[in-house]
């Protein structure tokens, strides 16, 4: 099996200042971005990312990987 693209959601807290900062500095192309669901798309050849600003009830959280038999990934505090 031969991937060819990328294009991961990515959650930040300003998505029109993060979709400014990958078309200018890295040189990505603005795909769709719309404000009012807090949702933006940029692309660079085939590789793209989704940024979506997260909903109150689902908030960014700091995580820490761990390896235990049944639990791979702890998210236990919020980010400010």
């Amino acid at each position: 099996m031969k991937l060819t693209s990328l294009r991961p959601m990515i959650w930040v807290e300003d998505v029109k200042s993060t979709i400014r900062y990958y078309t200018g500095v890295p040189g990505f192309e603005q795909g769709h971005h719309l404000s009012n669901w807090g949702w933006g798309f940029v692309y660079l050849d085939e590789v793209g990312f989704m940024f979506a600003k997260p909903m109150e009830h689902f908030p960014i959280r700091a995580c820490s990987s761990r390896v235990h038999s049944t639990e791979y990934r702890q998210c236990n505090r919020l980010v400010a």
